[in-house]
Formats: C-alpha cells, structure tokens, sequence
C-alpha cells in the first residue's frame, strides 16, 4: 500500500522567497501560483481555495509571513 506523503523541501522562508509551488502555514496546505495579480502580488490559495491572507491586510504583510515550502511524495506503507 502506499501514502501521498507532505514532506518539507527547503527552510522555512518569507512567503515572498518561497518557490511556486505548495507550502505549510501553520499547518494549513497551501499553494502559490507563478502568475501575479494585477498589483504585481502573487496569486497564493489556502487549502479552501480561497485567497490566502493568513490574517495580514496588505500583500506587502503578507509576503513577509514565513512558511515551509513542501513537496508532496509517495511512499510504501507497512501494511498492519
């Protein structure tokens, strides 16, 4: 049997260095995407689908918050 499996892929880093890609905040999956609004900020979803604002009010705060940038593997499961 296997499992899909949310491994950390880099240290932790401000929203703004983080990769494209999936990260953890605060124990919520989320997701940056490579495209830019219209205000130049990237386009970033929590795990709802929604936009991501992690309680900050300005893209300028939120691409200071740090998170864990992950990567998602499958891996073999001891079958019990």
């Amino acid at each position: 049997m296997k499992r899909l499996v949310v491994k950390p892929c880099a240290w932790p880093t401000t929203l703004a260095d983080c990769p494209p890609g999936h990260f953890v905040f605060e124990g919520d999956l989320c997701f940056k995407s490579e495209y830019e609004n219209s205000d130049y900020a990237n386009c970033v979803f929590c795990s709802s689908g929604e936009v991501f604002w992690a309680g900050t009010t300005t893209y300028a705060d939120r691409a200071k918050l740090i998170v864990q940038p992950v990567i998602a593997e499958w891996e073999e499961a001891d079958s019990e």
